[in-house]
């Protein structure tokens, strides 16, 4: 029989009755003693208040406590599943229900079919073994240190950068199921995508600066992003791995991608949130890749793609909510692909594409939100393309159109929120076109353009919120149009119009709200102009008409709140057009008339 070592307390000898509590060392009272069942046992000792306690384990737990009394680690099960408490990780269940063997029971694993994970504490779906948190770097210095790291890792919440590196391939990082964001920039020798196939990437990705980079194919499982910048890669010729992608919710940029003839991915993808740019690319042909395209949230730049001659490809884009600007595109002719398009949010740029003959892609437009501005297209001849445009929001310029010689599209607008400036266009005759304008917000500036004879377009216009400016329009012989105009809110100046002949319209407006400068007309010999006008808020300044003899204008001119000036004028013979003239509460000069 084994012995058994048993603890023998006498309460008695303590000086204690039965019943009180007691709290001693072990070693108060102590012995040994031998039983087998020949001497019988210790249930048939007398009661002498004597408490015995076996604790086979050691564990501090008596025997008769411990439900493993043969185990140190472990003394009690709650939950009667014959796990001690200790070691039981899903309190309350049979541990015994485990699928995946990773000794979490099936109730207490959030991924019971996967032995490698169990919990998710942060509750995104991706278990804590593999979900690593923040960004991670792989570069030049460390790399192998920098994919220890990542070893574990099978999602990355932040960004993974991978730059500098020596790798033609990206293989090291298939084990990857997840990054937030994934940047790949400057690796000179890295000439494929392989090894992100099936990598889950739903933010940001940024490719640039990877010279030997030729496509980028293993990128076709991506369907949504949240931006995507292709810039600088030096080689890259083909898009195609991006057919996938279905919408960009913020910005697309393709830039400075040189060996780029085509755009041949991108053809599932029907909006981009904000911008999309495509710029600096010298070999570009065609954008057919956005065949789907429908809407841009923000602004869609195409600029410096000197080899794009057609927009074919955006022929579905129906909205740009913020600017259109197609700039530098030197052998651009048209924009006709353009012709689903009937919104534009903000301002239109069409600058420096010197072969665009017209602007026929427009027709669906009927407001444009902000400035338009159409600058140095030397071959457009017309802006036949506008006949839908009502409204422009802010400023329209027209600048140095050397090939346009009129405005005959734009019978239908009628309203410019901002200045509207024609300027040295050298082919416009006429500006018969804009007919019926009512109102400009801002300026109204007619200068340099060589071929305008009149102003016959204007006859409708009756409101002008800031300056009415007329200069250096070398072929205009006669202004006099205006005659609705009754409202101006700024100075008014007719200057430097060699062949200006007469001026003798205007004749509605009584109030001029700044000064009124009438100089260098070499050809003027009539003003006749301006006869309701009763004040001038600011100065009169009649300068240098060369063959003016009558001034006979003015007929209504009761006062002039700043100074008049009426000098080297030669043949000037009289002013009877200011007969009624009483107050002038500047200065008078009338000084270098010889007649």
């Amino acid at each position: 029989m084994k012995p058994y070592t048993i603890l023998i307390i006498s309460l008695s000898s303590l000086g204690c009755r039965s019943n009180d509590p007691v709290s001693v060392e072990h070693s108060t009272i102590e012995s040994q003693i031998s039983l087998d069942k020949k001497e019988g046992d210790v249930s048939s000792t007398p009661n002498i208040g004597i408490k015995s306690l076996i604790d086979s384990d050691g564990d501090g737990i008596s025997d008769s406590e411990d439900t493993f009394p043969e185990d140190a680690s472990e003394w009690a099960d709650s939950d009667g599943d014959g796990v001690g408490d200790n070691s039981d990780t899903c309190q309350g269940i049979d541990d015994s229900d485990d699928s995946d063997g990773d000794l979490y029971p099936d109730l207490c694993d959030d991924f019971p079919d996967d032995a490698s994970e169990w919990a998710d504490s942060d509750g995104d779906g991706i278990g804590d073994n593999g979900d690593c948190e923040g960004n991670y770097i792989i570069d030049s210095i460390n790399t192998d240190a920098d994919l220890e790291i990542l070893e574990a890792c099978t999602h990355i919440s932040g960004t993974l950068k991978i730059r500098n590196t020596d790798w033609i391939n990206l293989n090291k990082i298939s084990h990857l199921e997840y990054v937030n964001s994934l940047h790949i920039s400057s690796n000179p020798s890295l000439v494929l995508l392989y090894g992100v196939e099936n990598l889950n990437i739903t933010s940001e990705v940024t490719i640039e600066n990877n010279a030997s980079l030729i496509h980028i194919d293993a990128l076709s499982s991506i369907s949504e992003l949240l931006s995507l910048v292709i810039r600088g890669n030096a080689s890259l010729a083909s898009l195609s791995g991006l057919d996938s992608i279905t919408s960009i919710e913020k910005n697309l940029t393709l830039n400075n991608n040189p060996s780029l003839e085509e755009i041949d991915g991108f053809s599932s993808l029907t909006s981009i949130g904000r911008h999309l740019t495509i710029s600096n690319m010298g070999n570009l042909k065609n954008l057919y890749g956005f065949s789907s395209l429908t809407s841009v949230g923000g602004n869609l730049t195409l600029q410096n793609l000197i080899q794009l001659n057609y927009l074919e490809g955006l022929s579905s884009l129906n909205n740009i909510s913020g600017n259109l600007s197609i700039i530098s595109n030197k052998y651009l002719m048209n924009i006709d692909a353009l012709y689903s398009l009937n919104t534009i949010g903000k301002d239109v740029s069409l600058i420096n594409n010197y072969r665009l003959k017209d602007v026929d892609g427009f027709i669906q437009i009927e407001s444009i939100g902000g400035d338009f501005r159409i600058e140095h297209s030397n071959f457009l001849q017309d802006l036949d393309g506008l006949i839908s445009l009502n409204t422009i929001g802010g400023t329209f310029l027209l600048r140095m159109n050397e090939s346009l010689y009129n405005v005959d599209g734009l019978t239908q607008l009628t309203d410019v929120h901002g200045d509207l400036v024609l300027y040295s266009n050298d082919s416009l005759t006429n500006i018969d076109g804009i007919e019926n304008l009512q109102k400009v917000h801002g300026n109204l500036e007619i200068h340099a353009n060589e071929m305008l004879t009149n102003l016959d377009g204007l006859e409708n216009l009756d409101e002008i919120d800031g300056e009415l400016s007329i200069y250096n329009n070398s072929s205009l012989h006669s202004i006099d149009t205006l005659n609705e105009l009754v409202s101006i809110n700024g100075m008014i100046s007719i200057y430097g119009n060699d062949n200006l002949l007469t001026l003798n319209g205007i004749q509605n407006l009584e109030t001029i709200p700044g000064d009124l400068y009438i100089y260098n007309n070499h050809s003027l010999i009539e003003i006749t102009g301006l006869s309701s006008v009763s004040t001038i808020d600011g100065t009169l300044f009649l300068d240098n008409q060369e063959s003016l003899v009558v001034f006979d204008g003015l007929q209504a001119l009761e006062e002039i709140t700043g100074s008049l000036y009426i000098q080297n004028n030669p043949f000037l013979i009289s002013v009877p057009g200011l007969e009624q003239l009483d107050t002038i509460e500047g200065d008078l000069h009338i000084i270098n008339n010889d007649q």
